[in-house]
């Protein structure tokens, strides 16, 4: 099965609106296309937030719309291709960790 087909059925199962499956589908396609048609899960976290800054950068796009592009992506590497541990890091939001629980040296 196609990769928009599959995203699409699974919005769809999964009751999203027909403007947002037509939106991601919008954003996933543009995605695909400007990494010249390289399935997704061959790129590198680099590749991903090229693509990210072109859209600030290079095209001019507001955050709002930005960060529904990035909402697209996560939809697209989480729900369609598997990948749970999927994230997008950028400057303005970075992913945080635990930190490591400090031991007091014993005496």
């Amino acid at each position: 099965m196609k990769l928009l087909t599959h995203l699409t059925l699974l919005m769809e199962s999964e009751h999203y609106s027909d403007r947002t499956i037509q939106q991601y589908r919008r954003w996933v396609m543009d995605f695909i296309l400007f990494h010249y048609k390289k399935h997704p899960l061959k790129l590198s976290d680099n590749e991903i937030r090229l693509y990210l800054l072109s859209l600030q950068h290079y095209r001019g796009l507001r955050t709002r719309k930005t960060e529904q592009c990035k909402s697209a992506l996560l939809y697209l590497y989480r729900n369609v291709l598997g990948r749970s541990d999927f994230h997008i890091t950028d400057e303005t939001h970075p992913v945080h960790t635990p930190h490591p629980v400090m031991l007091e040296p014993e005496l």
